[in-house]
């Protein structure tokens, strides 16, 4: 009955084992390793270094193993199981005590009326960075707030997670942390993990974004982007304008083929000569754009023209641009005609004419 009220697991988490190793550990160095080597040497007598008066004997019997303390000091029972359980205890304290004072995260405790009962050396170090102590004077207690009264859990939510600001010195830029706040016994435990550096990436990530949003707004290509699902998640006005579908349509995110479909309605593409082509071709289409060799122009029944690209993005991400070309084909097409005018009338000349390069290649010659 001694040896199971000793090894009860007090947090719910060791094994019976690790209860006897937690609890004879401060008594017996290198416990584990020590009786790692029971089974070859079938019995073991390890004394205190501390205190002669108590030993472990340690016998290995088939597999099992049966270890006696023995107490040969005048103390009654209880006494006896208290020193067993008291250095362990003290242990675990310490060891606690200095994993919260060497935390590099703010630990800090309070009250339910807010006032901080404990705080660790990180809390106090930034504490005093906010709240410096007068030249001449002590530090005094309780230390200085670190952010502005942060909300607090209670009985009914119990753990609270946000990003508060602590201002250190007038006109500088705030620090940022992540704070957890646990209620636990009646006081309120609050963790906080530097984050000013992901809360700096996010805010440049985020003008980033808006410069990009603020350029592709000014472009007069369409710009369509598709996410790995292929549903459309990012547009500029351009697209809007140029191909007729309205900006409620496009931000309820649909698929590429929706889209399509879509524009086919509104007489936006090229007419198939029926739709099982159109349709392969429109399968065609997202599989050349995937591999960043889409780009075709686009005749449309009302006589334009759009020149439609396709590029891939990371993460398999789609990214379609249309561009009115029509003023450029039309010029392209007077052009060509202007030329073949001239050819004509160079053919109806009675001298023969031959044209030559700078570098002496013929280039043309009439009838």
């Amino acid at each position: 009955p001694a040896a199971r009220k000793l090894l009860r697991d007090r947090d719910g988490h060791k094994s019976d084992w690790d209860s006897f190793i937690w609890l004879f550990g401060p008594h017996f160095p290198y416990l584990k390793r020590r009786l790692s080597g029971l089974a070859t040497a079938g019995t073991m007598t390890l004394d205190s270094p501390d205190n002669a008066a108590i030993r472990l004997e340690a016998e290995y019997w088939d597999g099992l193993v049966r270890l006696s303390f023995v107490d040969e000091s005048n103390n009654p029972p209880l006494l006896g199981t208290d020193r067993v359980t008291l250095p362990a205890l003290e242990e675990e304290v310490k060891s606690l005590r200095a994993l919260a004072e060497d935390s590099p995260q703010i630990i800090w405790k309070e009250d339910e009326e807010g006032q901080v009962t404990w705080a660790n050396r990180a809390y106090l170090t930034l504490s005093e960075q906010i709240n410096p102590t007068p030249l001449g004077c002590f530090p005094t207690w309780p230390p200085g707030p670190v952010f502005e009264q942060p909300d607090k859990p209670d009985q009914t939510l119990r753990h609270i997670v946000r990003r508060l600001p602590a201002h250190i010195g007038i006109g500088s830029q705030p620090k940022w942390y992540e704070v957890t706040s646990v209620y636990r016994d009646n006081a309120i435990v609050h963790f906080g993990i530097d984050v000013d550096e992901v809360v700096r990436a996010e805010t440049t990530q985020r003008n980033f974004v808006q410069t990009l949003g603020r350029t592709f707004a000014d472009l007069s290509t369409g710009l369509a982007i598709f996410d790995h699902h292929r549903r459309l998640i990012s547009f500029n006005p351009a697209l809007v304008g140029l191909t007729g579908l309205n900006f409620e349509f496009l931000s309820t995110k649909p698929l590429v083929h929706t889209v399509l479909d879509r524009l086919r309605e509104a007489r936006m593409l090229p007419e198939p000569k029926n739709y099982r082509s159109w349709r392969e071709e429109i399968v065609a289409l997202e599989t050349a754009a995937k591999d960043g060799n889409y780009c075709e122009n686009w005749a449309l029944p009302n006589g334009q023209t759009y020149r439609v690209t396709g590029r891939p993005h990371p993460n398999g991400a789609l990214a379609f641009l249309f561009e009115d070309i029509s003023a450029e084909v039309s010029l392209t097409r007077r052009f060509r005609a202007e030329i073949e005018t001239a050819r004509a009338v160079l053919d109806e000349v009675e001298v023969a004419i031959a044209v030559f390069s700078e570098s002496g290649a013929m280039t043309m010659v009439n009838r």
